[in-house]
């Protein structure tokens, strides 16, 4: 329970800087994710094997 409320604490003090590159990472991953998706859309899945 410590150790959350901790981490929750901490949180905040992330820079701006941080912050926005983590949107980035975010941003990238989803882009590559909806990419993933539209390439493997044609692939059946398991159950109709």
């Amino acid at each position: 329970m410590n150790n959350s409320d901790k981490e929750t604490l901490v949180l905040p003090k992330i820079s701006q800087r941080q912050r926005n590159n983590t949107k980035e990472i975010v941003r990238k991953l989803e882009t590559v994710n909806d990419e993933l998706k539209t390439k493997t859309s044609h692939l059946v899945p398991p159950e109709r094997t």
